[in-house]
């Protein structure tokens, strides 16, 4: 009750749908249960972030790993052919850039083949993808008392400035560097080369070639058998113990027959293993084919060999 003239107290008067505050002990629990739920949402969100840019990076990296990879197919190597004649020291390398981007060929390395004093690598060469180039070497020095060669390596400039070194295996088994081994140390004593040549007959399955072999060398020469050298082709003659004299030619007709379709359309040059006869002793000369007689085995290859359909 109240009394006249004191005011009525109504109290605290709040709304129907409001619910009654909380006691300060409840206020602190439920703040921590925001800000820890909070915590687990940062954390969710760095695990989102983080997996994002771990996607990045890995893609980053792969991509890196595709730009940095060098891939080269070896094509004909060969000496260096000017106007009918061989510098001494100067090889030919044929490749094809099989990779997804451009590379510069910077070097070749041959095993038991060195720069000479003051011989520099050659002169760059870019190499687009899917496109074949030729790098020549100049100066080459060839260990003539060790054994025939049988590798050849390259060295290749990424766009990134990185140099790699890929391993490369010509199509011919290595017989043109074997046939540069040959010219670099044998012909300053022997002398045998192939002076020309023409295509004398095709048809039934063979190509006939006439070969003029010349002696260059400072002694006469005699010339045992004649084998093939080129992947894929057999090699008939009848020359046999023929006499050169310095100075002098002689006429070889050789008939070349397919031996091995897989390996003669991949072929990309081809020689001719000649064995000299000096006195008792006998030394085999690898000669390379010019290049019309190796084109004309290159035609006998597609004639005689069925087409194969890739599925």
């Amino acid at each position: 009750m109240t009394t006249p003239g004191e005011p009525l107290d109504l109290g605290v008067v709040r709304g129907g749908d409001a619910a009654p505050e909380p006691p300060p002990a409840d206020r602190r629990e439920r703040a921590a249960l925001a800000a820890g739920r909070w915590r687990w949402v940062a954390v969710a969100l760095a695990f989102v972030v983080g997996a994002v840019v771990g996607l990045v990076v890995a893609d980053a990296r792969e991509d890196a790993a595709r730009q940095g990879r060098v891939e080269l197919f070896g094509g004909a190597v060969q000496p260096v052919v000017i106007d009918g004649g061989r510098p001494r020291g100067e090889l030919t390398v044929t490749l094809l850039n099989a990779g997804d981007h451009p590379v510069e060929i910077v070097g070749v390395e041959v095993e038991g083949m060195t720069l000479a004093d003051g011989a520099e690598p050659g002169d760059p060469v870019a190499a687009e993808p899917g496109v074949w180039v030729t790098y020549v070497q100049r100066g080459l020095q060839v260990d003539c008392e060790g054994r025939l060669p049988d590798g050849l390596r390259v060295r290749a400039r990424t766009e990134s400035g990185e140099e790699r070194q890929v391993e490369v295996e010509p199509p011919d088994d290595y017989e043109g560097l074997r046939g540069f081994w040959y010219y670099e140390c044998q012909a300053p004593r022997f002398g045998l080369q192939v002076r020309d040549s023409a295509v004398l007959r095709t048809g039934d399955g063979a190509v006939v070639l006439g070969l003029e072999l010349g002696n260059d060398g400072p002694d006469d020469l005699r010339i045992g058998t004649i084998a093939a050298r080129a992947p894929g082709f057999a090699l008939t003659t009848e020359a046999a113990d023929l006499a050169i004299p310095v100075g002098e030619t002689v006429s070889v007709t050789t008939t070349w027959t397919v031996s091995d379709c897989e390996r003669a359309l991949r072929a990309s040059g081809g020689s001719l293993a000649v064995r000299i006869l000096h006195g008792d002793a006998e030394t085999e000369q690898i000669i390379v084919l010019p290049e019309a007689g190796f084109t004309a085995l290159a035609r006998l290859s597609g004639q005689s060999c069925p087409a194969r359909i890739q599925e």
